[in-house]
C-alpha cells in the first residue's frame, strides 16, 4: 500500500479516537467498554527475563521464590513501593513481592536495564522476544505464567477503530494487516518458541 502514509502517536494513557482524529489504535490490556470495534492481535503475555552476563554473575533462579534474593527490574504501575509480581501453574498461584535498584514508567527502559546485565526483568513478549532471538535476554521460568501486579489476566492485545457506517479503505487494509501480519507473529508464545536459561 505506498499511497497510505502513517503518523504515529506513542502515549501510555488512552485518548479519544473520536476527539482526536486519531483513525486506528493499539489497545494492550483488558479492553473497557466502548463504542470502538476491537480486533485482537494476541494474548498479552509476559515473560521474566535477563541477559546471560547478569548470570555470569548470579544463579539463575529455578522457582519464584529464588527472586526474592536478585535485584529485579520494575516496571511501576504506580507509586507504590512494593511490587508483586503473580506466578501460575496449572491450578496454584504465587505472589512474589520483588524489589531492585531500578523502578521505570517505561517497559523501554526496564527492557534496556535487562539487557545490558542490570537484573531481572518481568515484560510483555512482544517486546522482550526479539531480545531473546538476538541472544541478548534469555527466559526464565518458563513452566509458569507470569503477570504483573496481583492480577492472573493482562488481556490482550487489540487493534481498535471507531465504529462508523463506512470504514474507509485505509483504515480496512491497515486492520487486516495488523490482523494477518502481527496476529501471527511467535511473541504471542514465547515459552513455544525458544528454550530457557538452565
Amino acid at each position: 500500500y505506498p499511497d497510505v502514509s502513517v503518523d504515529l502517536v506513542a502515549a501510555d494513557e488512552i485518548v479519544d479516537l473520536v476527539e482526536t482524529g486519531i483513525d486506528v489504535a493499539i489497545r494492550i490490556g483488558v479492553l473497557q467498554n466502548s463504542s470502538l470495534v476491537a480486533r485482537k492481535l494476541g494474548a498479552n503475555q509476559y515473560v521474566i527475563a535477563a541477559s546471560p552476563g547478569y548470570f555470569e554473575r548470579h544463579a539463575i533462579p529455578q522457582k519464584p521464590s529464588d527472586l526474592a534474593d536478585h535485584n529485579c527490574l520494575i516496571h511501576k504501575r504506580s507509586a507504590s513501593p512494593a511490587a508483586v509480581w503473580t506466578f501460575r501453574r496449572a491450578q496454584d498461584s504465587e505472589r512474589i513481592e520483588v524489589s531492585g535498584n531500578l523502578r521505570a514508567d517505561s517497559f523501554g527502559i526496564v527492557k534496556s536495564a535487562a539487557c545490558l546485565g542490570q537484573g531481572i526483568a518481568l515484560l510483555p513478549a512482544w517486546s522482550a522476544m526479539p531480545c531473546v532471538e538476538a541472544g541478548e535476554l534469555q527466559l526464565l521460568l518458563p513452566e509458569f505464567e507470569a503477570h504483573p501486579g496481583e492480577s492472573e489476566s493482562d488481556g490482550g492485545i487489540y487493534v481498535v477503530y471507531p465504529h462508523r457506517k463506512l470504514v474507509s479503505p485505509k483504515v480496512r487494509a491497515f486492520v487486516d494487516f495488523m490482523v494477518e501480519y502481527v496476529g501471527s507473529t511467535s511473541c504471542w508464545s514465547p515459552h513455544k518458541a525458544l528454550p530457557a536459561a538452565h
